[in-house]
């Protein structure tokens, strides 16, 4: 289970063949993000301790969460994510895109990188919209803002 999602966190069913759809996701993908291995996913807490993404999950049903928990499972297992999970997103202040379907329902969980090795989930939406609305964005820039400021305190 990612990282950040103990305590607090919904058990997740291991889906059948994974190693089949991962390995098919790949093969069909010319568009792979190769960025890092044996990433961690860690969730952006403001200073009260409250995670805005943990809140963002709560919302979820359980098989929405069970879906973004294993595409999370990818992103920090794999050493080559597929761009339709895992992509950086352009014009942005280094914001990198979770990217969720299941069933007509598209998530985003935004965040950004701390270190080679650490991936940092700041700001969960459903998606609406073919774009990303640009207050997402916003929001996300601006927790990770905090996070740093907050880190060089420390």
């Amino acid at each position: 289970m990612p990282g950040g999602m103990e305590g607090g966190g919904r058990e997740v069913t291991p889906y059948p063949g994974v190693r089949f759809f991962i390995n098919k996701s790949l093969e069909k993908s010319s568009l792979i993000c190769e960025h890092m291995a044996m990433r961690k996913i860690k969730f952006y807490r403001f200073e009260t301790g409250r995670s805005p993404v943990e809140e963002y999950f709560d919302s979820l049903t359980n098989k929405q969460f069970e879906k973004v928990a294993f595409v999370l499972d990818i992103i920090e297992q794999l050493d080559i994510v597929p761009r339709k999970f895992f992509k950086k997103l352009q014009s942005t202040d280094d914001i990198w895109e979770v990217r969720v379907q299941q069933g007509n329902n598209i998530f985003r969980i935004l965040g950004f990188l701390d270190g080679k090795d650490l991936v940092i989930l700041n700001h969960g939406f459903t998606k609406k919209s073919q774009k990303i609305p640009q207050k997402e964005i916003a929001t996300a820039e601006k927790r990770k803002k905090d996070y740093y400021k907050r880190k060089a305190k420390k």
